[in-house]
């Protein structure tokens, strides 16, 4: 059994990816392979941990920001980008450093896409930095995604009778 380090307390943990997501669509072709191995390599970029970071229940935000990119559809992007947070990154075994420990950890995933032009206003308190990141890409003429890895929510409070 590997031996991981989990980190819940570098939770929530962000990250932007720059580049146009690839749909689920094109699962198995090497669009979709580089794809996911681009989304491992930025979540890792700046990994203080070994292992996975985390293997409790976990709540992923997706938002894709597209400017001068074809518009892609929310739900199909999702499956990449939670392969590449766990480890996959082609045929080989996964990647030893990674974000979640196995997607199947993932209770809650939220996917959005925004329009970004010149016109666009934004709150700059609103945005984290990686997310203000993320809109700077997406401003410079290049689809981005920002990523955020947070707790899952607490089934107990969230279940009304």
């Amino acid at each position: 059994m590997p031996t991981h380090t989990a980190l819940p307390a570098l939770l929530p943990y962000e990250f932007a990816v720059e580049g146009s997501p690839v749909s689920v669509n094109r699962y198995g072709q090497p669009a979709y392979r580089n794809w996911r191995a681009k989304v491992q390599a930025a979540s890792i970029s700046s990994a203080r941990w070994t292992g996975a970071l985390t293997s409790t229940p976990t709540t992923v935000h997706i938002r894709y920001f597209w400017h001068l990119d074809r518009r892609k559809d929310v739900d199909n992007i999702l499956k990449a980008i939670l392969d590449g947070l766990d480890g996959k990154t082609g045929s080989s075994p996964k990647h030893p450093i990674r974000v979640l420990e196995d997607d199947r950890d993932v209770e809650r995933a939220v996917s959005q896409r925004t329009k970004i032009d010149f016109s666009t206003r934004f709150r700059g308190k609103s945005l984290t930095t990686e997310e203000f990141s993320a809109v700077q890409l997406a401003l410079s003429g290049q689809a981005s995604v920002f990523v955020s890895v947070t707790h899952a929510p607490d089934h107990n409070r969230s279940v009304t009778r």
